[in-house]
């Protein structure tokens, strides 16, 4: 069975994190579409009729190990994000504590 790395994250998505297609496609950064397109070409590949089949057939831990990699790795941004965020707030609020001292 020659599965390619993103195949395997979409499969690792799906099964392992019960993740929607949409919710796959964020994290891979990816279309939704394309998503699908992966798994019907894993179930092919590896002669296996639902995701259910595929869950079985596939070495589970390998998938847990997988998935937990990726959403770490998808996660990471957002946390960045949010932090950027903080730091433009207070800076913002510093600005105009210290505007209206020098006015008042």
């Amino acid at each position: 069975m020659n599965l390619t790395e993103r195949e395997l994250d979409v499969v690792a998505c799906v099964l392992i994190g019960g993740k929607s297609y949409q919710s796959v496609a964020e994290i891979l950064k990816i279309h939704k579409s394309t998503v699908g397109t992966h798994v019907r070409k894993v179930l092919v590949k590896t002669g296996c009729d639902t995701t259910q089949d595929l869950m079985n057939y596939l070495r589970i831990g390998d998938l847990e190990n997988r998935y937990r990699d990726l959403v770490d790795i998808s996660s990471t941004p957002s946390k960045c994000k949010e932090l950027t965020y903080f730091f433009i707030a207070f800076l913002l609020f510093f600005m105009i504590f210290f505007v209206s001292k020098m006015l008042g």
